[in-house]
């Protein structure tokens, strides 16, 4: 039965009575795991209930289950940073010193930064990482790379242009 909402608190209400628990269910199915299913089915609708835009729904699973798909590659993705990041504390010795909250607001901004990141080539962003990251030579990054110094620079400058034009693009929606 095909439903139309709003970004009404009532129509998203709907939604969940109707779809909640199937949406559990599909999840679950995907992960195995129910306090992941449970988390990610709500955070579904507190999305619906953040975007604020007005919602059709014409098929409610298949937009339901499409939402629950980007949160999940989203906890994944959130996940291997997390674990790269806590193998690096680990390896740098500085494991136990490092406290929850510290980790959290690092893999945040890890996650950000891989966001903002986002649409420019691998190498590209291995080579701002290198460079603006670890803190390497655009010659040692190009090393690392297999690519010339000036190969690097052109990387650079390809990611520079892309974080400007978001930037630029935010200012003016």
């Amino acid at each position: 039965m095909p439903t139309t909402a709003g970004a009404t608190p009532t129509a998203i209400a709907t939604l969940y009575l109707q779809y909640h628990q199937w949406l559990c269910g599909w999840v679950y199915r995907k992960l195995g795991n129910r306090a992941a299913a449970q988390d990610i089915s709500q955070d579904v609708f507190l999305q619906l209930l953040d975007c604020g835009a007005p919602v059709s729904v014409q098929e409610p699973r298949p937009f339901l289950s499409t939402i629950a798909k980007r949160l999940i590659i989203d906890r994944h993705r959130r996940a291997v940073f997390e674990q790269a990041y806590l193998e690096e504390l680990a390896a740098q010795g500085q494991l136990e010193t490092a406290g929850p909250e510290e980790r959290l607001l690092a893999v945040d901004l890890l996650m950000r930064v891989d966001a903002l990141l986002d649409g420019v080539s691998p190498k590209a962003r291995m080579a701002f990482l290198h460079c603006q990251v670890d803190g390497l030579t655009q010659e040692a990054c190009g090393a690392q790379l297999g690519v010339s110094a000036a190969r690097v620079r052109q990387y650079l400058a390809t990611v520079i242009l892309h974080l400007h034009s978001l930037r630029f693009e935010r200012a003016c929606s």
